[in-house]
């Protein structure tokens, strides 16, 4: 239950209007393991949107640190 509490700030916690800033769409990914498409498909149900460019710069920033 505390884990789909955790879940659901995250995911609000990234809202912008309608768009789910492309850093907590790779935090759900990362943290939790919850994968980009099928946080697209919840969000395109409540007319929302991922920002798709800013998830793909965090994914890399995280494959960046984790190399060094």
């Amino acid at each position: 239950m505390l884990m789909i509490i955790a879940f659901v700030r995250c995911l609000l916690s990234g809202v912008m209007s309608n768009i789910v800033t492309g850093d907590v769409a790779w935090r759900l990914y990362d943290t939790y393991g919850f994968p980009v498409d099928l946080t697209m498909l919840m969000v395109e149900e409540h007319n929302m949107s991922i920002d798709m460019d800013a998830y793909e710069e965090a994914k890399k920033m995280a494959q960046v640190c984790g190399i060094s």
